[in-house]
């Protein structure tokens, strides 16, 4: 004991005072106790609010992405109460006020756990007019620009602004020219050019004219958006939404009423009135995707369909609506994706995990993939070669998650094998593939997939599902060659190694 206290218990006044100062203090005590507890529970609050204010702008970031999802066909987001396990919240659209420009959504929000807190904010999300994508930024997302013609697209987000205007007066090569969109056998440039060559013994490379010797690369049109190919045909669409065609066409799969080989990109006249934004290359036949979400057939039926062979684009299955779709020549699948987010091939819904909703189909030689609304990788489909990336060589008729794979933004198939595009801009593959170097091709095999090589990013692939070739666009716009046959998509000298793919160079006249 130190002497004050001594003295205090030695006198009983003393010990009241003592009892009286204690009594206080305890009181005091109290009081500041209530304080930090009272402040403590301000900060929890704040806290809450805070998560609750960032699930608000998650919640309509994720609306604008259900908008976004179908440039063509907008969908209805849900509006329905959705809870976070992660955050413990829940998020419910209460209201929906469309406008002209802008659509601004009552959002309400609580927490599961303590304190009760809740919040309604309105959140306003806005409209830009676009009419194609002009590459991707450093998050994966797409940069949009827009020209005076074609048609106009409306992409929804939190903020407003411009896209990336691109002048009808700059269509002509210039320094900075760089591909945009390929195939194996064509691609279109930065400018709207479209370019072919390759293989031309029926004049299938497009160029106006037949020669038993490949053709380098051609200009052949201007004010293009998309193209697709295989050995013998092509197909392109214009930026106002209007269908090209040349190549083979002895079943009428040109859909231009004849059964004549087409030497050059011919418009289908007939089809004036439609808008296509897609074209897969089937059997003998070919099926659009217009811009309201319906297909039309030329050429051979397809099957699973009820459908009757015709030189001309008929419309298929009326009333169905798809959102992407993707054929295989070599066994005749056509796989489409639903407005629901399912995915059907030759007319049947195929077997797929629960709530998955898909965006994009892909096909190859007899395997489909597909990528899911956050970017997982499925496949299904005969996997002897390992192609489907399941870790071994059975087959699946399911749609079934391939395990280990990195998210994607791009896939491919070829006769064995498979390429894909990581969100990060990286290459993987799977099943069998061959690498270009002098006289051969370096094969590799994998059952699953894995990063192909190091070093560089891409953006892009495009395969054929009947060869081992595939085309690969990289960040900058270069167009690089992966596959066998002939060392890269047009004929050059190639003295490089094994283990490495092809940068092809820059045709005559491209620019840059």
């Amino acid at each position: 004991m130190n002497m004050s206290t001594r003295r205090i218990l030695r006198d009983k006044k003393g010990i009241a005072e003592a009892l009286g100062v204690t009594i206080i203090v305890m009181t005091l005590l109290v009081a500041v106790g209530g304080v930090v507890a009272n402040y403590a529970i301000l900060s929890k609050q704040a806290g809450a609010l805070s998560s609750l204010s960032v699930e608000v702008t998650n919640r309509a970031a994720a609306y604008a992405s259900a908008l976004n999802a179908d440039l063509g066909t907008p969908q209805v987001p849900s509006t329905a109460r959705e809870c976070s396990t992660t955050t413990q919240v829940c998020t419910q659209i209460v209201n929906v006020t469309t406008g002209a420009d802008q659509v601004t959504l009552r959002v309400q929000a609580d927490a599961v756990y303590a304190f009760g807190t809740a919040v309604t904010q309105d959140v306003t999300l806005y409209a830009t007019e676009v009419t194609h994508v002009t590459g991707m930024d450093a998050d994966g997302g797409y940069v949009w620009g827009r020209t005076g013609d074609g048609p106009r697209f409306r992409v929804w987000g939190l903020s407003d602004g411009e896209p990336v205007e691109v002048s009808d007066d700059a269509l002509d090569p210039t320094a900075g020219n760089r591909w945009v969109t390929v195939d194996d056998r064509a691609g279109i440039d930065s400018t709207g050019a479209l370019w072919v060559w390759g293989k031309n013994n029926i004049g299938q490379a497009g160029v106006g004219s037949t020669s038993t010797t490949p053709v380098a690369p051609k200009k052949v049109g201007s004010n293009f958006r998309y193209v697709v190919t295989d050995d013998d045909r092509g197909y392109a669409i214009d930026r106002d939404g209007r269908l090209w065609v040349w190549g083979k066409n002895n079943a009428g799969q040109l859909g231009l009423g004849h059964t004549t080989n087409v030497t050059a990109p011919t418009k289908v006249s007939s089809l004036a009135s439609v808008r296509f934004v897609d074209v897969a290359i089937g059997t003998n036949n070919a099926i659009a995707l217009t811009s309201d979400g319906l297909l039309r057939v030329a050429g051979a039926a397809q099957a699973g369909f009820s459908d009757t062979s015709g030189t001309s684009w008929r419309q298929l299955t009326p009333g169905t609506r798809y959102t992407d779709i993707a054929a295989s020549a070599s066994d005749g699948t056509l796989a489409l994706i639903t407005t629901a987010g399912a995915i059907v091939q030759n007319g049947a819904t195929l077997s797929s995990p629960s709530g998955v909703k898909f965006t994009t189909v892909a096909k190859g030689g007899t395997a489909g993939y597909a990528i899911a609304m956050n970017g997982d990788l499925y496949s299904w489909g005969q996997g002897a070669a390992g192609q489907l990336g399941q870790g071994g060589v059975t087959s699946s008729t399911a749609v079934v998650k391939v395990t280990g794979a990195p998210r994607v933004i791009d896939v491919e198939g070829s006769k064995t094998g498979a390429l894909a595009v990581t969100a990060t801009g990286q290459l993987y593959y799977a099943g069998t593939i061959q690498l270009p170097y002098v006289g051969a091709g370096n094969v590799k095999s994998s059952s699953t997939f894995v990063k192909l090589l190091n070093g560089s990013v891409y953006r892009g692939v495009a395969g054929n599902a009947g060869d081992e070739s595939f085309a690969v666009l990289d960040q900058d716009g270069n167009l690089l060659s992966v596959g066998a046959g002939t060392p890269g998509l047009w004929p050059i000298t190639w003295e490089g190694g094994n283990d490495q793919l092809i940068r092809m160079p820059t045709p005559a006249g491209f620019g840059g």
